[in-house]
């Protein structure tokens, strides 16, 4: 629409600017509008990356290492990380009784396999279905082991939950919902020095931030 189309450059008539930092959407959105610039004859305001990075405050740093956890770990959802944490952590015995049920019953369904098609290929098609519910029955009880170990864990879960609130709230990226006045409150007007001295303005790479 001539709205949309026209917004940028009116707005940069009325308050010229001399850049603008913007995120992915605005910096294709400032794109899309570009030839709105050359029809006006007017000057096209330059367009930067605005830095994208995620601040680990000492608390949810302490949880990434006590756990070895990385922050691209809690982009898969917290389930994720709960799992990983249980299986190598908290309940690794168990886990590895798991991984050699899995192995076992493979190995075994594999033998029976190669015997039935031997046999009747009908048979061994029907292992397949036979094959797939197992697994499922497998994973799935391996997922309450993962939920019962954090119940009789209430802390450690407690820790896994704050560290990805923090992190990735509401599945988002902390940059959406983090507010500066909340850093600044906690750490001093200081803190927007330390976090502009600990990232690189030449990158467009999400970077991280340790406080």
């Amino acid at each position: 629409s001539p709205n949309v189309t026209l917004r940028a450059v009116v707005q940069d008539y009325l308050l010229p600017t001399i850049a603008y930092f913007g995120g992915s959407a605005e910096v294709a959105y400032f794109a899309q509008t570009a030839e709105s610039y050359r029809l006006l004859s007017r000057p096209a305001t330059p367009i930067l990356h605005r830095a994208s990075l995620t601040v680990v405050e000492r608390r949810t740093g302490r949880t990434l290492e006590r756990y070895g956890l990385r922050l691209e770990e809690f982009f898969g959802g917290l389930d994720h990380v709960i799992a990983r944490v249980v299986e190598e952590h908290l309940g690794a015995d168990v886990a590895g009784a798991f991984d050699d049920a899995d192995a076992n019953v493979s190995r075994t369904l594999d033998e029976l396999e190669a015997k039935l098609r031997g046999f009747d290929p009908t048979l061994a098609d029907a292992l397949t279905g036979g094959r797939k519910k197992i697994v499922h029955q497998l994973e799935g009880l391996r997922s309450r082991f993962h939920r019962a170990q954090m119940q009789r864990d209430r802390a450690v879960l407690r820790q896994l939950e704050r560290a990805a609130t923090a992190l990735y709230p509401e599945k988002a990226l902390q940059e959406r919902h983090l507010n500066v006045t909340s850093l600044l409150t906690r750490h001093g007007r200081y803190v927007v020095e330390w976090i502009h001295d600990a990232i690189d303005l030449s990158t467009n790479d999400h970077q991280i931030v340790y406080l």
